[in-house]
């Protein structure tokens, strides 16, 4: 299975069937009730990895259950089978300090042939995280790069406010021989600090062991926490 998004320019891969996807899912039908873009939608709440997910679906908006059977990425099969092949239109997850809501805007019916699942050539294929038996890692920062490192916040020193923590997620692509590439914070902030800390990365020669697959180097997307 290949996905992308806005802001890759890269596609990730996951293996759907692997069985290391399955997780325990819980789920409790609820009749609380909502309309989105014209449709009624009933709540059902799920439970994966103890994760808490509130799903409003509609029994119109639905596919076939039987297209995904075996498919244990992201429960998405056990799913479909439970709640007969509904999509839901909104979810809002709990992810313990926050919840994330995601709710359909538009939607389209239009039929589909072979080639719309294709890959573009001009795209890479990169592992996903998950996908990995080994996980890509940074070895310890040498002097060098711990004085870069020192040298980038000293040029903001004077914008940070004093006791204030700056931590970002930087999500990068790790290649087979350890060099990064699409280097990108995926929180950002106003002052720009989110850049200083791709900087770092692109500039202070932090060094990485690629993660793994049957034993084998794989290039593969990973996200790396850095403070300022």
């Amino acid at each position: 299975m290949y996905y992308t998004t806005e802001d890759r320019d890269y596609f990730i891969y996951f293996f759907p069937h692997d069985q290391r996807y399955s997780s325990p899912i819980l789920t409790e039908k609820q009749k609380d009730e909502k309309q989105i873009l014209g449709y009624t939608t009933s709540l059902v709440t799920t439970i994966v990895d103890g994760m808490e997910m509130l799903n409003f679906y509609s029994p119109e908006i639905r596919v076939e259950p039987a297209s995904f059977e075996g498919h244990a990425f992201g429960g998405w099969y056990e799913l479909l089978k439970r709640n007969n092949g509904a999509i839901p239109l909104k979810t809002a997850t709990n992810y313990y300090d926050h919840y994330e809501v995601k709710t359909a805007t538009k939607i389209e019916f239009f039929d589909l042939d072979d080639t719309f699942f294709d890959v573009p050539e001009s795209q890479e294929i990169v592992a996903s995280r998950e996908s990995l038996d080994e996980l890509a890692h940074a070895e310890e920062p040498t002097p060098e790069t711990y004085y870069c490192y020192m040298s980038k916040i000293e040029e903001i020193a004077d914008k940070m406010i004093q006791g204030k923590n700056y931590n970002y997620v930087l999500r990068m692509v790790i290649d087979t021989d350890g060099s990064v590439s699409h280097i990108k914070a995926i929180n950002s902030d106003y002052l720009g600090f989110d850049k200083v800390a791709e900087k770092i990365v692109e500039e202070c020669n932090l060094e990485f062991h690629p993660g793994k697959i049957n034993d084998l180097p794989q290039r593969a997307e990973i996200f790396f926490p850095l403070g300022l």
